[in-house]
């Protein structure tokens, strides 16, 4: 039979090893994302945007970033001006 100081040892170095592995493994993924700060964290060159906040009955659209100013425009203006709160369809 194995010393018993390897009943303390083994659990202990596994233990610490997946301390390790789950510190890294979150370290790494920080260093490779982008700064909080980056504009990248907003929109990058391979963002879609989108003006259309409505599709066709029935229709799934795809995932897509909607323009700021169509948003603004329907939280924000006036109901009685014009209609504006009317949000457009595809």
């Amino acid at each position: 039979y194995p010393d018993k100081w390897w009943a303390i040892a083994l659990p202990t170095y596994l233990v610490a090893t997946l301390f390790f592995v789950g510190y890294t493994y979150v370290a790494l993924n920080m260093m490779a994302g982008c700064p909080l700060d980056s504009a990248d964290m907003i929109r990058d060159p391979s963002t879609e945007v989108t003006s259309v906040l409505f599709g066709a009955a029935g229709e799934i659209p795809d995932i897509k970033d909607i323009d700021l100013g169509v948003i603004n425009r329907l939280l924000f203006s006036d109901p009685g001006a014009g209609g504006a709160r009317t949000p457009t369809r595809a």
